[in-house]
């Protein structure tokens, strides 16, 4: 592999880890939430106790991260729940607002 090729591949894999959704979780000390499963506990246990379940019967499905807010969100179901519970969190890793979705 020429040095050319190596250095890309390196630069590609480096954005990855820096922008890909398989990161850990974690809040940095810049304030930036990285995606992943602290967040999402804590997340899957604001939206068992706002619903009145046990936390094991809250199943996280997906998260993402605005890029407009930073904002992080977990959308989770619940039994019985024709859609989506979701939980915010701020840049910081605090809770905003545990609600509804009206998106199944």
């Amino acid at each position: 592999m020429n040095r050319g090729v190596a250095v890309s591949f390196v630069t590609a894999a480096m954005v990855c880890l820096t922008g890909c959704a398989s990161q850990p979780a974690g809040v940095h000390p810049s304030g930036r939430i990285e995606q992943g499963g602290a967040l999402s506990d804590r997340c899957a246990k604001a939206i068992a106790r706002q619903v009145g379940v046990r936390a094991s019967d809250v199943v996280v499905k997906r998260s993402t991260i605005s890029e407009g807010t930073g904002h992080y969100y977990v959308h989770a179901r619940v039994p019985r729940a024709t859609a989506d519970w979701v939980c915010e969190m701020d840049r910081n890793g605090n809770i905003v607002d545990v609600y509804f979705s009206t998106e199944g």
